[in-house]
């Protein structure tokens, strides 16, 4: 599962963000999406990035969806308890335990707060969980994923994130890396939220922007308070 692109060819099916549409999506501030990504320096001490972006263009940093998922799920962890030399670790260990550069990306990862806990069956058939950076054994309750507005594919990848879903739990609003390049979309139509939204602008109201872009009116509402949550 890596998905390291270098190649515009596979661009298409990737999703593709700058670090301040990233941090306006997953509400990571920008320059520290790039500190995690790019790595930096606190006096002599050099940190490595936490993980390479999912686009390598040989310039700016431009990130995938896949990168979004996990940016989301790092932000989750760390405000969950999760300190983040131990978020370093586990995001190290998870790489290597899965030879995936995105482990986070997927459905295995959970956290009590203070461990992350990777999913797996042993021989037998049983489920249970592995504390990824010291793999001690876990078999206490722990908290719900933190994922459950991402959509997997059949390999438990990441596919697509309801992103609407926090601000309306009926919300058509996702982000989809086939289409559109991963912008924010109505799911139904693909019309982006941003172009519905200033249609409301342009035209006056959620109605005649409807009409307008032949969209149900409810495409129009959702991408109206989805792009208020962002703005805010």
């Amino acid at each position: 599962m890596d998905q390291r692109l270098q190649t515009e060819e596979r661009l298409f099916d990737v999703g593709l963000y700058t670090a301040h549409e990233a941090g306006r999506l997953t509400q990571v501030p920008a320059r520290k999406i790039t500190r995690w990504l790019t790595g930096h320096k606190i006096g002599n001490r050099y940190y490595d990035p936490l993980w390479q972006s999912q686009v390598n263009l040989g310039g700016p940093l431009v990130l995938g969806f896949w990168d979004l998922v996990q940016l989301r799920l790092a932000r989750s962890f760390l405000q969950a308890g999760v300190t983040s030399q131990y978020l370093r670790r586990a995001i190290s260990a998870a790489s290597e335990a899965l030879n995936t550069s995105h482990p986070f990306a997927s459905l295995k990862f959970k956290t009590d707060g203070r461990q992350i806990l990777m999913a797996y069956v042993d021989e037998i058939g049983d489920k249970k969980l592995i504390e990824i950076v010291s793999k001690q054994y876990q078999f206490r309750d722990i908290v719900d994923p933190f994922l459950k507005d991402i959509e997997f594919n059949e390999r438990g990848e990441a596919a697509i994130w309801r992103i609407g879903y926090a601000v309306r739990r009926s919300s058509r609003v996702v982000l989809d890396p086939h289409r559109s390049f991963g912008q924010p979309i109505d799911r139904e139509t693909g019309v982006q939220t941003q172009v519905l939204a200033k249609a409301v602008e342009a035209e006056g109201s959620p109605e005649k922007a409807a009409r307008a872009f032949d969209v149900p009116l409810k495409a129009v509402q959702d991408a109206v308070a989805f792009e208020a949550r962002l703005a805010a």
